[in-house]
């Protein structure tokens, strides 16, 4: 019974061809916009979730009070981290990194890039995977060098770059111990090339100065510590490093991980705001696809008088109408998704993004469409399905809209 109500469904499709392309081009369309929207959406509020250990991770900062403000800067000095970890409880860990820029050569190979000094345990408080070398060891020297998927290839092609030597400000070689895979465009780190902090010419020298302060500080707290309490004790961290006069105009502060792109880019808002128009943007093509439904079904009603006469219920009528509407959510949302990865491409140039449509990885993202497609469908068949279905056979043949009893 099925098979047949969807053959005479595609049936009554194909008979109109103008009516079922504007109503699922419209639908499609806004259905592929809502999940542009909805990926880039996505990809700002999910910023630096790629890290297992993100929600335990903060970055170490400080606020200056001056009589014209606070003024909050996120540079510290190269000591910071060593001096919280023995004075604090609740740190589990900690890394500290610089980036700076550098010429970097291999062979006939030459290129400015951003360099960036970390201390070894960087590697391992963030996760980025390894796809060659030993992530648990990633430094294991100061002439040791992990570098991107991408600075693999740019400078050995298809060779292993395990062992090859980088030559940094053509002065240092560096040993290639580790290349790590290429990390989603939301991550806030996004390192290139990393060598030891304790290999900078300059670390002996700043290794123990409190004077200048230049370096990210990033912290591991315990699971259990309260960050409350912990910026408490700041003040008299602060105090035993220099005097009461600079703690009184020095607020130490954490901020997390989580929190730190929309700090510095205030996007989330926007997300927000955004996921509001993809919502608004599927109901207006849901309402357009149910009128012109409805008002198509106006021309049916000799069409169910006919098959009145000719037995029908109107049970079967019911099903006949949202078969035919079932088929056009689905053939809308089918398109929607080609048209959304069409798009795609042009999207991310455009706005220098890596958005990804994959549908496998989003469990609830096929099954939200699925039922968004299937309610647009059976809500347009609604109004012929249970009204158009109580018509008198007679009356219907005659034009006359009268219904049954």
């Amino acid at each position: 019974m099925l098979r047949n109500y969807l053959k005479i469904a595609l049936r009554n499709l194909r008979k109109h061809p103008a009516y079922t392309g504007i109503n699922v081009f419209g639908l499609s369309l806004g259905l592929a916009a809502a999940l542009l929207i909805f990926l880039y959406a996505r990809n700002e509020l999910t910023y630096d979730r790629t890290h297992e250990n993100a929600e335990r991770i903060y970055i170490a900062y400080k606020e200056r009070v001056t009589p014209t403000g606070v003024q909050a800067t996120y540079d510290t000095w190269v000591p910071l981290l060593d001096r919280m970890r023995a004075d604090l409880p609740g740190i589990a860990g900690g890394a500290r990194a610089l980036e700076t820029d550098m010429w970097v050569q291999q062979g006939e190979r030459k290129f400015e890039e951003v360099i960036t000094y970390a201390d070894p345990s960087y590697l391992n408080l963030f996760t980025f995977p390894f796809v060659r070398g030993n992530p648990e060891d990633p430094l294991p020297d100061e002439n040791s060098v992990v570098v991107s998927e991408a600075v693999a290839q740019k400078y050995f092609g298809e060779a292993d770059p395990l062992g090859q030597v980088l030559t940094l400000d053509f002065e240092r070689d560096y040993t290639v111990t580790g290349v790590m895979e290429t990390l989603p465009l939301n991550s806030t780190e996004q390192p290139a090339i990393v060598v030891p902090l304790s290999s900078a010419p300059w670390y002996d020298e700043v290794q123990e100065e409190w004077g200048s302060s230049f370096i990210s500080t990033y912290l591991l707290l315990d699971e259990n510590t309260a960050v409350a309490d912990l910026e408490a004790r700041f003040p008299a961290l602060v105090e035993s490093i220099w005097d009461a006069e600079t703690a009184g105009r020095t607020n130490f502060k954490l901020l997390p991980l989580l929190e730190a792109h929309d700090t510095f880019t205030g996007n989330r808002k926007y997300a927000f705001i955004l996921l509001a128009v993809a919502l608004v943007t599927i109901l207006i093509a849901c309402i357009n696809f149910i009128n012109l439904a409805t008002a198509r079904s106006l021309e049916r009603a000799k069409e169910v008088g006919m098959r009145k006469v000719l037995g029908a219920r109107r049970g079967q009528l019911v099903r006949q109408f949202l078969a035919e509407a079932a088929l056009l959510g689905l053939g809308a949302l089918v398109l929607g998704l080609a048209l959304a990865q069409l798009i795609l491409p042009t999207f991310n140039r455009l706005y220098e993004l890596d958005l990804r449509l994959n549908l496998l990885a989003e469990p609830f993202l096929l099954p939200a469409l699925l039922v968004m497609a299937l309610a647009a469908g059976l809500l347009s068949g609604a109004y012929p399905a249970f009204f158009l279905a109580r018509f008198r056979p007679v009356a219907s043949l005659r034009g006359k809209l009268a219904q049954s009893p």
